[in-house]
């Protein structure tokens, strides 16, 4: 799923996935509490933003969501599901605690690295 999602998924999919894991984070970290944060990554959804923006708000929300891990995970074939496993691992281990500690990497590279990390897992 996670291929189809950087390759071929239409936007109008890969947005509602989106949304619906913003909703999921709302409610496990914040309840009725708004977010920021949160208000400002679907503001950006709602925008023209670019493939590259929303496969980094996927991965980012994928490290946190586990609703949405679980929704991935059930939708990839069983043979994959090691796979991914070892993708969100080191998904948290590796890229995105590298990002964070450099915050000038780039989108792109942070996307590119993520992409790399799904293939080699």
């Amino acid at each position: 799923m996670i291929d189809v999602i950087i390759n071929s998924a239409p936007r109008e999919a890969i947005l509602k996935i989106l949304f619906k894991s913003c909703d999921n984070i709302q409610k496990a970290f914040y309840g009725d509490t708004p977010s920021p944060d949160l208000e400002s990554t679907r503001a950006l959804l709602r925008s023209q933003c670019s493939h590259y923006q929303i496969l980094y708000i996927f991965f980012t929300l994928l490290n946190v969501d586990c609703d949405l891990k679980d929704y991935i995970f059930n939708l990839e074939h069983k043979s994959n599901h090691y796979k991914l496993v070892r993708f969100y691992t080191d998904l948290r281990k590796c890229v995105v605690s590298s990002y964070s500690k450099d915050t000038d990497n780039q989108i792109v590279h942070f996307v590119d690295e993520c992409e790399t990390l799904y293939v080699i897992s």
